[in-house]
């Protein structure tokens, strides 16, 4: 765990201001169909997973938690966020956690990409069983109170951009002319949300310090802390994510990241 994190923020923050952030990719958008997830898979097979690899997580440690699963711990430093994959004995990934800097979400020059990191971390998930409802969720966390405004862009533009970008909407976060800085995102359509906030959304922005949430499977926690990196702590979310039914087959599982 690097005691830099403040500053490894700092740096990457400079860094993610061009034009157009695109903070999403085909495979992980809402609504989209995935043929696998990180949740249920080996970890051989989730090393090449989309999720790992587009937001770079790299291997910084294993060890064997009191639990009894394998814990595989990652870290990207181009997004300043953990990742940590609990293994069964048969190398299954059965838990996955995700700590995000809460300066990622927060701040409105990032938080694309913040919402994008947590809502993939969501999709990554998706058993069957709760397919729909974690599709639900990650829409509402990818786009929930932002003001998106379509915007046209030119055939060259997007096939800069990469075969991901063809078929989408680009949507500017926020109202006036395109100018470097802003955020733009893309979109098949914007996602059909409820009227009232979800209590999962309103723990990811920070509005509530923590919450579970029980599907058909999985299981959901979201804690917002602050964690201890040097002179300076940082505040930090985590959202985690296990397959309740290998936990109910086995022993009870302790929710939450103290």
């Amino acid at each position: 765990m690097p005691k830099t994190l403040q500053k490894l923020f700092e740096r990457h923050k400079k860094l993610i201001l061009p034009a157009f952030l695109l903070t999403g990719f085909t495979q992980l958008f809402p609504n989209d169909c995935h043929a696998e997830t990180v949740l249920g898979a080996t970890l051989t097979d989730a090393a090449s997973h989309d999720f790992i690899d587009y937001f770079g997580f790299k291997d910084n440690k294993l060890e064997l938690g009191k639990d009894g699963l394998f814990h595989h711990y990652l870290y990207s430093t181009s997004w300043t966020s953990f990742l940590v994959l609990g293994l069964d004995s048969h190398a299954r990934i059965v838990h996955m956690k995700l700590g995000v800097p809460r300066p990622l979400i927060d701040d409105e020059a990032v938080t694309t990409r913040g919402r994008d990191i947590v809502k993939s971390f969501l999709l990554a998930a998706e058993l069957p069983e709760d397919k729909s409802n974690l599709e639900r969720l990650a829409d509402e966390i990818y786009v929930r109170g932002l003001d998106l405004q379509a915007i046209k862009l030119d055939e060259k533009t997007i096939e800069r951009m990469g075969a991901n970008a063809k078929g989408m909407q680009a949507f500017k976060v926020g109202r006036g002319p395109l100018s470097n800085g802003d955020n733009a995102i893309f979109l098949k359509q914007i996602p059909q949300l409820d009227p009232k906030p979800s209590i999962v959304f309103e723990t990811v922005i920070g509005r509530i310090p923590h919450t579970t949430l029980a599907l058909k499977r999985c299981n959901i926690s979201i804690v917002n802390t602050e964690l201890r990196s040097g002179k300076s702590p940082i505040k930090i979310m985590w959202c985690e994510i296990w397959d309740g039914q290998y936990f109910q087959a086995h022993k009870p599982h302790q929710t939450g990241s103290k």
